[in-house]
């Protein structure tokens, strides 16, 4: 539990009741504004992951197929057995 300062217990006592609820209503507010701005941000981050992913995407599968053939010729014995392939 946080321990007020006497000066910020001076300040409190002197403030009327409604002025004490016009602040937590500020403070609500401040922080309903924070948490949506951090919600925006982390939504449109994850749109533009989604979009390099996607842009991305035709690169990837040709990287992976050029490797997969690569293993494939690397590993395939001279009688023609593949070691790679699965049953």
């Amino acid at each position: 539990m946080r321990v007020a300062r006497p000066q910020h217990q001076k300040l409190i006592m002197e403030m009327s009741e409604a002025e004490l609820v016009l602040v937590k209503e500020d403070n609500r507010r401040r922080v309903k504004r924070a948490v949506g701005c951090v919600a925006m941000s982390i939504t449109l981050l994850a749109f533009l992951m989604v979009g390099i992913s996607l842009a991305l995407g035709g690169s990837i599968d040709r990287l992976v197929e050029d490797a997969w053939k690569e293993n494939e010729r690397t590993h395939s014995l001279p009688s023609g057995i593949n070691l790679t392939q699965r049953k």
